[in-house]
């Protein structure tokens, strides 16, 4: 919709044209999503009607400094004060509400006094209070007209703001009926001229290396020296000043860690890698993400299983079953040749009855035994080379399959949850981001042992060497760790925790965060951080020392288990063939 503002300004008084020409200029700027926060004092009230007259779009109008949490959540302000000190004594007020100071702003001045209306005092209070996209607009001392103005932080080499800049296309923008001629709030902070701005972070492989000239690569470390370089700013680096690793929440509301040294203004931002949490996003305002960090579960592996099995370990459980039906059927051809059933069928078909075990010597062509005696007939001729093929191939393949399994250990079934472990006995915990996704599972949230950034890799260590512990860490630490630390055992459970967006921290409101965005979002299309997370991890891995572990005795352990189980029955049978042969005798 387009309004007609040809008739706005024939007949009217300054004050009036600096509320219509404050109405042009949020009409054609403001964004229609946004509501609009309107803010005039008590003695201001006729330019309110102005105003609201010729800005048709959704606002917010207050008369005194009140609460209220719609207009706290507005992008768009129009301010009109009565002097600088007013201006002042708003935007203070504004700040301890939390109000988005990175939004839109449209300040209209009323005094006829030059001195307070001030454009270069209006603009460093603007600076004071980071309010970066803003026109500020007043009267010509002395004449009819009005004037704007804006300005630009850090625009030199003494990293201060520029003086303040007049708005040449104001007098079009009011005076013509057209977008395109109304354009007020340029883009800024595109240059930093080499100001240098803190950075808060701490070592973390693979994400953060520092080195003692101040500098850091990594994942993280090299993204962020590549926007310094775009933004050309100088960037120095910091370690948390209160606490270390990431920062958690105090409970009087406050942040310590990396986190904290943005939330305390002691630095201008933090390279973080850490998972989004609600207190974070509601505490920080946070860049566009260029690029995502897993978090998962480690624990240790389970012990080795015993070596006995390893003689069971070759076959899978349904090649267990078909070698068991194959023997359980010879067994049962066994037992047939000694029914009188077979003797009748045997001298029907001229078959000679065996004098041996069908099972005895079936074993022996099993292990590979030589055996002269073969039947004479063509037709059990063949069954009995098809069964010497057979069992060739099995024995083969079992042998083959042995060396293998004897050579490796193997481990039992490792826990593939956390509530798995738990009813293990093991204690579980990690950072105080990820505790906070299982806030709705009270088992795990309650027995959570919280570990600050440098217990992560300890912990990790101790767990390799046998510690009952579940530890959530991310996927790229432990993928690296592993690769450092061949002869290291880790279990990884099969689900990540969270896949969690990498973003860098800002203070609640800063006008970083667009310039920031903007060269983030170049980047990532570019490719840069898919490069530097594929430098970072897919590091060449060395291969495992060759040791040469000796046989001992408990490699046989199966092997003599089933020796003696076969001697036990044997000695057994033996002795019930004495006892049934001597009572057989006296019957």
């Amino acid at each position: 919709m387009e309004l007609d503002f040809s008739l706005f300004f024939t007949n009217t008084s300054v004050e009036e044209r600096l509320a219509e020409s404050a109405a042009k200029i949020a009409f054609y700027n403001f964004e229609w999503r946004f509501i609009t926060f309107v803010f005039l004092n008590t003695t201001l009230l006729c330019r309110e009607e102005v105003f609201a007259k010729f800005y048709n779009k959704s606002m917010i109008v207050s008369q005194s400094e009140y609460d209220t949490l719609s207009a706290q959540s507005a992008k768009q302000h129009v301010l009109f004060v009565t002097d600088n000190k007013n201006i002042e004594l708003i935007l203070h007020w504004m700040q301890e509400r939390v109000f988005d100071n990175t939004g839109k702003h449209v300040i209209i001045c009323l005094s006829e006094n030059k001195e307070d209306c001030s454009e270069s005092q209006a603009m460093r209070i603007f600076w004071n209070y980071k309010v970066t996209n803003v026109v500020f607009i007043r009267r010509v001392f002395n004449e009819t007209g009005i004037v704007g103005y804006t300005y630009y932080p850090l625009e030199d080499n003494l990293c201060d703001i520029s003086p303040p800049v007049r708005l040449y296309n104001l007098d079009t923008c009011i005076d013509v009926t057209s977008k395109d001629n109304c354009k007020m709030f340029p883009r800024k902070l595109t240059n930093l001229h080499g100001c240098t701005l803190i950075v808060s972070t701490f070592e973390h492989p693979p994400y953060v290396y520092l080195y003692k000239n101040e500098s850091m690569s990594g994942i993280v470390g090299d993204m962020t020296w590549l926007l310094g370089e775009r933004l050309n700013a100088t960037f120095k680096i910091m370690t948390p000043y209160k606490s270390n690793g990431w920062g958690v929440r105090q409970p009087d509301g406050s942040w310590v860690g990396s986190l904290g040294d943005v939330y305390h203004d002691l630095a201008n931002f933090s390279s973080c890698f850490t998972a989004l949490t609600h207190n974070r996003f509601e505490s920080f305002d946070m860049s566009t993400s260029y690029n995502f960090v897993h978090f998962v579960w480690i624990t240790r592996p389970t012990q080795f299983e015993s070596s006995s099995l390893k003689l069971l370990r070759p076959f899978r459980m349904d090649t267990h079953i078909a070698v068991a039906t194959t023997y359980t059927l010879v067994i049962g051809l066994a037992l047939l040749t000694k029914t009188k059933f077979w003797t009748e069928f045997s001298t029907k078909i001229n078959i000679n009855r065996s004098q041996s075990s069908v099972v005895f010597y079936s074993w022996m062509l099993f292990l590979g035994l030589p055996t002269n005696v073969l039947p004479k007939k063509r037709t059990l001729l063949v069954i009995v080379y098809i069964w010497i093929w057979y069992t060739f191939l099995i024995r083969t393949i079992y042998q083959a399959a042995l060396i293998n399994s004897l050579k490796h250990n193997v481990y039992l079934p490792n826990y593939d949850t956390v509530e798995a472990a738990n009813d293990a006995g093991f204690r579980f915990g990690g950072g105080v981001a990820i505790k906070e996704y299982y806030t709705d599972s009270p088992t795990i949230y309650n027995k959570w042992i919280v570990l600050d950034a440098n217990m992560i890799d300890i912990t990790t260590e101790k767990i390799t060497e046998g510690y009952k512990f579940v530890e959530a860490n991310n996927f790229e630490s432990v993928k690296l760790f592993r690769q450092k630390f061949k002869n290291r055992k880790l279990h990884i459970l099969p689900h990540f925790i969270v896949v969690s967006p990498t973003v860098v921290y800002f203070k609640k409101f800063s006008p970083l965060v667009e310039p920031v965005n903007r060269v983030l979002e170049r980047l990532t299309e570019a490719g840069f951080t898919n490069k530097f997370y594929n430098d970072y991890t897919n590091l060449p891995t060395s291969e495992d020392p060759k040791t040469n572990e000796p046989i001992t005795l408990e490699h046989f352990k199966g092997c003599y288990i089933i020796l003696f189980t076969g001697w036990i029955v044997s000695f057994v049978l033996f002795i019930c063939e004495i006892i049934f042969g001597h009572w057989m005798k006296i019957n």
